[in-house]
């Protein structure tokens, strides 16, 4: 059960623990970073071989892959088919090497991490590096190596041929090598490229272009628990979106990097001002009332995700941001996204969602030292596009009869006469008169013009033992709206050091530190800045506004619970604080050539306040009143896994098994203080009246779980996992769940002879997920309440929702096919996938009698069905003469099905907005397509409209299904050109179908500010229908009453959502440095972030359809939302 406690609390032993992990971890980093000095790896590393019957290629191979050896050779110089028996124990590379070679007539040469293989002359029996000075004329050869679309290429091996000499390209795709003769044939090898050799060239530069090798499908991608896997060998759908594209998204957050880049991927964002959430969702919503968003991982730990969202009912609702986006994108390397539970199952019960799983930067791009920065600054515009289409011909004021004739009144409705610059008393009370005329753009001109600049310096030193990555970003933020600013500092260290031949240490500290001022609250707050800008009536000047002490007068425009705009920017005053640390300490262990494993220890934890500060006058909070609430959760993760792997001549093997311990703390304390006391001083002491409370809870997973991973003949993949969680939230008899998944990949084009065809995968894969529920669900909660007092002693109540003894776990089950296709040379690109899955043992809230004295109870039922298909097809359709491009289109379809809910219930209700356009609920509702149906009231009933004998429309009618939040499809379309040192990229993204209720434009329709309440201004309308009885009847309305009237129903408001934007833009240019130039690379940009819509639905064209309101299950409708706005700006990565 929850636990309250008034008294304030000393640091818990959680936190102290907490703190010593976090110094634990700081003090193996710099230990970390003194070993980072390198050392001769040849002579310091022991291999341990056992192979039989096996072909030389196959042994270097195995070397590989347990050490950082790499070999550069010639196929048609050394003989690698040749099978022998490697039997080696505790070996350096030099013997087993002139074991494995022997009389073979092979010298070879040993640098730091590699080796290069060559044929000695066969006429002199010496390697061509010992040729005579006669035939021996030295010089320099330098030049650059590009891809097939004009991007240098770091990291290509340049090789004279027939001898050890050779160079790597750096980072701007340069090399110079020295000593080569005239006669010299040098060798340019890079992965996945096609190796070519080129003669020594009379002059002394020699540019080369490499083509892609189509037939090298090797990557590698990070899948569940940060194991490694080759993508060809996953019997389940992922998407990678690597470092380019994440750079080059520059919007708000990481997760916006990804939007529209993955099949199957949802995303909204929440419009509170900087730093509010985003909602993503894969593959639909599988839970009714639980979350239905993935799970984060970065570096294989899980961090938290959790959204703070401060709210008083329904309409007063504050959003501080998600955890996710605390995540600094300059330190990330790739995202990898685990779509379902096939793909996510190893993670557990969090992921039934899938997960997305995120690899931050480890070195530099370069052995030895390496310093980079980089800046990117963006500007955001607020534009037409985002905003109501306002009216600009009636001013304040309302009808006094259905004839036309008008009054200037009190009030904050633009119901008036026309404005034709007529004088009346000044509604501020500084002036005796105004002119009563239009202010068109007294809405636009209140936002101004927002900044983000965000600067990163990083330090990283590589070197044959390890690595050390340092790194410091600064994001500063200024908002559109006034007083909105946020400052984020990230300071992000990583290091991996080899303690021993078989012993690595790896680790990770980030420590965050964020404060964000101002922002706004959401839906009919009074202290919703937007709220009070929209429904400005048509004749307000802003300068007038800027006045706050002006006197109430009989014009005063703000009668309702909106407030003037610049008092809630200026003088509402939100402070949201975060102090986070995230970090880990791994050993990596490699007992033999078979055995390894890690031991891991990962922490994330968090310091969350977020501070209102409510200034005497306040419209609704006229004394004042200061909030303070402090949140501080932890969750520790401990995991161990041990791994066997074995090669045979067909069969590949590779076992894991391992376990984890999570837990999870979060507490809150709460303190408010009413009526200021001493104004400007910001705590408790300062304010007569004072409440304050405090809660938290404790959780604890254990798991064991395991995987095998076969593969036969480089054509066949088996894999298959198990998982059991023991969950201390759930009942004894329940406590302990077991869910396994299968995958199998068959790789059709082993079997097919044809250079056309790449790569023609086939994969099937099941799982099964377990999912438990929150702490304290099971016995029945007591809690101080601070609002119920006796003589001034807080009392406790009982909670509304009794506990449940035989909870059980959600299960997810989960089965899914697909089709992936490279070919042409990866000039076409398809991959394919089916998904059907199922989630039962909803855990559902329940109504129950008010008799009872609860409001409802817990029950296991319900069951949710999801399928679908995601597509994503690309390829590179022009390629030549410098000129690439590359393009991918995703599309992805969901239909959710409830099956059932509990017995005698058709649905569950998300969102209760009983007082929006007349009452509208969005459910969850059995049937197909049932999950978040919008209902509310039709405007007609039998094709009638529902009429009074008062001239007005009928209140009370049944609500009927109105639309649904969920879109058909959602897509998106990247392309990248590139020329030379250009590239040129955009992203389309948008959603086709589903619906959304634009509470908005009815709330502003019945205060008659919007453009369509121009109709029937003069005359007013004759409205034909029936009453109550179904007899027929004529009313007669004027604009106002009629609008009014409208705005009480659903249906006229419910809008087609769809939409299509130009997501992403931008233009960059690499520079051309010196290879030997201090500066090794300078990249610029010009970036575009959310800069139009290419559609949307007529009636849908003054909101964002893609902002949400929250992250809650409770999607599907805008009220004074923040307007989205429009980045643009620069940026610049200089290495050196």
């Amino acid at each position: 059960m929850k636990k309250f406690d008034v008294r304030r609390k000393r640091l818990s032993p959680v936190l102290k623990k907490i703190l010593l992990v976090m110094k634990l971890t700081t003090f193996i980093l710099m230990i970390s970073m003194l070993h980072v000095s390198a050392t001769v790896y040849s002579q310091a590393t022991k291999l341990s071989l056992n192979l039989r019957e096996v072909t030389i290629k196959e042994v270097l191979q195995e070397i590989e892959s347990m050490s950082k050896f790499r070999f550069i050779y010639q196929n048609e110089e050394v003989d690698l088919n040749k099978k022998i028996n490697a039997s080696f124990k505790n070996e350096v590379i030099e013997n087993i090497l002139n074991k494995i070679f022997e009389g073979e007539n092979i010298d070879y040469s040993i640098t730091a991490t590699s080796l290069i293989l060559i044929k000695p002359d066969l006429k002199t029996g010496r390697s061509r590096q010992w040729r005579d000075n006669e035939t021996y004329q030295p010089k320099m050869i330098s030049g650059s190596v590009t891809d097939s679309g004009g991007q240098p290429l770091p990291g290509v091996t340049v090789v004279v041929k027939g001898t050890t000499q050779g160079t790597v390209t750096n980072s701007d795709g340069e090399y110079s090598l020295p000593n080569v003769s005239g006669n010299d044939v040098l060798v340019f090898s890079f992965v996945g490229m096609v190796t070519e050799e080129f003669s020594c060239p009379e002059g002394n530069v020699l540019n080369v272009t490499l083509q892609p090798d189509d037939l090298q499908v090797e990557e590698v991608v990070v899948t569940a628990l940060g194991l490694k896997r080759q993508e060809k060998s996953l019997g389940y759908g992922v998407s990678k979106v690597g470092e380019e594209e994440i750079s080059s998204a520059s919007g708000a957050s990481v997760l916006n990097s990804i939007q529209g880049k993955v099949a199957g991927l949802e995303m909204n964002s929440s419009q509170g001002g900087l730093g509010s959430s985003n909602r993503v969702v894969l593959r639909g919503n599988s839970s009714i009332t639980g979350n239905n968003q993935p799970l984060y991982i970065v570096d294989g730990v899980p961090i938290n995700n959790s959204t703070i969202e401060e709210s008083v009912g329904v309409w007063d609702r504050k959003d501080f941001g998600s955890s996710a986006m605390d995540i600094n994108p300059d330190d990330i390397e790739s995202i990898t996204v685990l779509k379902g539970p096939n793909a996510a199952a190893l993670y557990g019960s969090r992921a039934q969602n899938g997960a997305i799983v995120i690899t931050t930067k480890s070195k530099g791009a370069k052995d030895g030292i390496g310093v980079e920065f980089s800046t990117t600054n963006m500007f955001d515009m607020i534009t037409e596009q985002s905003l109501p289409k306002f009216q600009n011909q009636y001013g304040q004021g309302r009808y006094v009869n259905n004839v036309a004739t008008y009054d200037l009144i009190n009030g904050s409705t633009s119901w008036g006469p026309k404005m034709e610059g007529q004088t009346f008393e000044s509604w501020s009370g500084f002036q005796d008169n105004l002119k009563y005329a239009p202010h068109p753009d007294n809405v636009k001109d209140f936002f101004e013009t927002g900044l983000r600049t965000t600067n990163t310096l990083s330090f990283s030193k590589s070197g044959a033992n390890g690595f050390t990555r340092v790194s410091y970003t600064n994001l500063y933020a200024k908002g559109t709206l006034p007083n909105n600013d946020q400052n984020r500092h990230n300071l992000f260290i990583k290091s991996q050091v080899d303690l021993a031949q078989w012993l690595r240490l790896d680790a990770k500290a980030n420590f965050i530190t964020q404060r964000i001022d101002g922002g706004t609250w959401l839906g009919e707050a009074t202290s919703n800045t937007i709220y009070g800008l929209f429904m400005l009536p048509r004749n307000v000047d802003l300068n007038e506004l800027k006045k706050f002490n002006y006197q109430k007068t009989p014009n005063d425009p703000f009668t309702g619970t909106q407030m003037n705009p610049y008092w809630t920017t200026d003088y509402d005053e939100l402070i949201n604080k975060k102090n986070r640390f995230l970090g880990y300490a791994k050993l990596d262990f490699d007992i033999s050539s078979k055995f390894s494993g890690f031991v891991r220890a990962g922490t994330d934890y968090s310091n969350h306040i977020v501070e209102e500060r409510y200034n005497r006058g306040h419209k609704q909070l006229s004394t004042g009143r200061w909030i303070m609430n402090q949140y501080n959760t932890i969750e520790t993760n401990l995991d161990a896994l041990f791994t066997y792997s074995q090669r045979f001549v067909d069969l590949s093997m590779n076992a894991n098994i391992g376990g984890n311990i999570r837990y999870e703390y979060s507490d809150k304390s709460f303190n408010q203080g009413d009526e200021v006391i001493n104004e400007g001083f910001w705590n408790v002491q300062s304010f007569l009246t004072k409440s304050a409370s405090y809660n938290y809870y404790k959780k604890q997973v254990n798991s064991l779980y395991g995987t095998i991973n076969l593969g036969y003949r480089d054509y066949l993949y088996f894999d298959a996992s198990f998982r059991n969680d023991w969950s201390s939230t759930l009942p004894k008899d329940n406590r302990s769940y077991f869910y396994p998944a299968f995958s199998l990949a068959f790789l059709a084009n082993e079997l097919i002879n044809t250079e056309k065809i790449n790569l023609l995968k086939l994969r099937l894969g099941y799982a099964k997920v377990g999912n438990d529920t929150d702490p304290y669900r099971l016995a029945t909660t007591f809690g101080i309440n601070p609002l119920i007092n006796h003589n001034g002693i807080p009392l406790m109540d009982v909670a509304e929702i009794p506990g449940v003894r035989d909870l059980k776990p959600e299960l997810t089950t989960s089965i899914e096919s697909g089709v992936e296709l490279k070919a042409f040379q990866n000039r076409l690109l398809l991959d394919f996938n089916y998904y059907w899955q199922s989630t039962e043992n909803q855990i559902l809230e329940t109504p129950v009698s008010p008799a009872t004295g609860y409001k409802a109870k817990l029950i296991n039922a319900g069951e949710v069905r999801n399928s679908g298909i995601e597509i994503a097809l690309g390829g590179v359709p022009v390629r030549g003469n410098g000129l690439e491009w590359e393009t991918t289109f995703t599309f992805a379809k969901n239909t959710t099905e409830i099956v059932e809910l509990s017995e005698g219930i058709e649905n569950q209700v998300l969102s209760n907005l009983e007082n929006l356009a007349g009452g509208i609920q969005i459910v969850a509702e059995t049937g197909k397509n049932g999950y978040g149906k919008i209902f509310g009231k039709p405007l007609k009933v039998n094709g009638q409209y529902q009429l009074t004998t008062q001239n007005t429309f009928r209140t009370g009618v049944d609500p009927v299904e109105l639309g649904n939040f969920n879109p058909d499809a959602v897509i998106g379309w990247l392309n990248n050109f590139s020329y030379k040192r250009f590239s040129l990229k955009f992203l389309v993204s948008g959603k086709i179908g589903g619906d959304i209720l634009n509470a908005t434009k009815a709330e502003l329709s019945d205060a008659g500010v919007t453009k369509n309440t121009l109709d029937y201004r003069e005359g007013g309308i004759v409205v034909e229908g029936v009453d109550s009885q179904g007899n027929p009847i004529t009313a007669n309305m004027n604009a106002q009453n009629y609008w009014a009237g409208l705005a009480d129903y659903g249906e006229p408001w419910v809008v087609d959502a769809t939409n299509i934007s130009l997501k992403e833009a931008s233009l960059a240019y690499t520079f051309k440095m010196s290879p030997n130039a201090f500066i090794r690379s300078v990249r610029f940009s010009v970036n575009a972030y959310n800069l139009l819509f290419l559609y949307r639905d007529k009636e849908a064209r003054d909101i964002d359809p893609n902002q949400t309101w929250g992250v809650g299950n409770g999607q599907g409708y805008s009220l004074y939302n923040m307007p989205s706005a429009s980045s643009y700006g620069f940026a610049l990565n200089v290495k050196f």
